[in-house]
Formats: structure tokens, sequence, C-alpha cells
């Protein structure tokens, strides 16, 4: 079955559409610090994170993921994924204490599953005062799944962006699916050939 990352800016390849919270965070070029990708949602003030919203159906479950990177000191915190509703009010969430290290790159996530009216979800990071301890976040995956599975976004081996490069969803197709067995009878002949 093909995976779907929900999250439309996941990895800030553009600009920071989506990114907010208790502070601007600002697009920040994090080649050499242990990320997967280029650039990165840094956070220098504030004291709470919002990734973009994905879209959701209700009765389904849903698991939310970004990796982190402190940069004075380690990080004790909280993560969510909250479900809203059409007009963007929080209708239930989910949440779970964290921790990570100061200097090295850590992936957070939360699973939930989305109630009767949800439309949208996001992940949020409470517990941190970013005035004193900048923090980079980036490689943002909402999907349906009871598991954080392995990171991808459109310009991973094999996936694609559902829309603009780097500011949509993206689809990590099936794996190409392997070749039928042989013939028991070509292989009977091939032996008798030989």
């Amino acid at each position: 079955m093909p995976r779907k990352n929900l999250c439309p800016n996941p990895c800030l390849t553009n600009d920071v559409a989506g990114w907010g919270g208790g502070g601007t965070p600002v697009r920040t070029d994090v080649s050499g610090l242990g990320f997967a990708r280029q650039w990165a949602a840094r956070y220098d003030t504030g004291s709470f994170v919002l990734s973009p919203q994905g879209a959701v159906t209700p009765g389904l479950t849903y698991t939310v993921s970004v990796y982190l990177r402190p940069e004075s000191f380690p990080i004790s915190g909280t993560v969510w994924i909250e479900f809203l509703d059409s007009g963007g009010g929080s209708l239930t969430f989910v949440n779970g204490a964290f921790s990570a290290p100061d200097g090295v790159v850590t992936r957070i996530s939360m699973t939930g599953t989305a109630p009767t009216g949800a439309v949208t979800c996001w992940l949020v990071v409470t517990g941190e005062n970013y005035a004193v301890n900048a923090t980079s976040y980036t490689m943002c995956l909402i999907e349906q799944s009871a598991s954080a599975g392995t990171y991808f976004d459109g310009s991973s081996p094999g996936a694609v962006w559902d829309g603009t490069p780097g500011n949509s969803t993206s689809t990590l197709p099936d794996a190409a699916a392997a070749p039928p067995p042989q013939s028991p009878y070509r292989r009977r002949r091939h032996l008798l050939i030989r």
C-alpha cells in the first residue's frame, strides 16, 4: 500500500509556510548538523511549536513526528497530536513527555485517533523557552499509521510530491512488484534440455 506524508511543508524546502507557535520560526540552513534535509524551522523565541496541518479522516489513526536539535542544553517537554475541526477549533489531543539532548538530532512522535468532526491534525511541542535554548525542527511526517514509520517526503528516493515540490503532501508508492514465480513446467523443461 502506498504511504502518504500528509504534511504540506515537511522540511521547509522553499519557505516556513504552515510552521508557527509561540514565536515566528526562521528558515535556517542546517547542513552538517545531523539532519537528513538542508532546511529547518529555527525557533529562538516563544515556548511552543506548531507544525503545518495535515488532512485527516474521522475514525482513523494517525502518527505525527518531527526531528529536532536543541542548541544550548537538553529539552524536556511534551509532544502532542491535536485534532482540529473545519473552523480550526481543537476537538481532542493525545500527548506524552519527551526529552532530547543538546547538539544532537532527535526524533519525537505521538499517535492518536481522529474523532468525529476532525478535518486536520498537527504536531505540537511545548515546554521550552526558545529565547534561551534555540531549537531547530524539520522533517515532519504526518501519516495514517499506528506508529512512526521511516521518514519520507517527495524528495526521498522513489517518492513524489503531490503538488508543488517542497510545499505539498507527498506519496511513496508501493515497492516494485516481485517477478512472478517461474513455471514448474518451464523449470523442468530447462533441466531436461541441460
